[in-house]
């Protein structure tokens, strides 16, 4: 039989210089760490703006997607949460954007 390690608490840290977001690792019952931590929440782009935009009933999709891309394009590196968040961006004006097309349609 396989033993398997219960996990009993986890160490939450700030992201690395110039990334928003906390570094999580979990510790199992044995007093070591499982796995390797995760950064999926560290981030260096901000696009709560680009989603604030994309919620207004004037917005071009394209025209949000092609600013967070410059964004992206100023940035020395990326973190590991960026993908997560420019996906967010890009699956929201795909959204917006069928949503304008269904009105013309109508």
């Amino acid at each position: 039989m396989r033993k398997t390690k219960s996990l009993i608490s986890s160490s939450v840290q700030p992201c690395p210089k110039d990334q928003s977001g906390n570094i999580t690792w979990l510790c199992g019952y044995d007093g070591e760490w499982v796995g390797n931590p995760d950064l999926t929440d560290c981030t260096t782009i901000d696009v709560t703006d680009a989603l604030n935009e994309l919620d207004m009933p004037d917005s071009v999709p394209a025209n949000v997607v092609g600013d967070v891309h410059e964004e992206i394009n100023q940035q020395e590196e990326l973190a590991p949460g960026d993908i997560d968040s420019v996906i967010s961006v890009v699956d929201k004006a795909l959204e917006v954007s069928e949503f304008m097309l269904s009105l013309k349609l109508m």
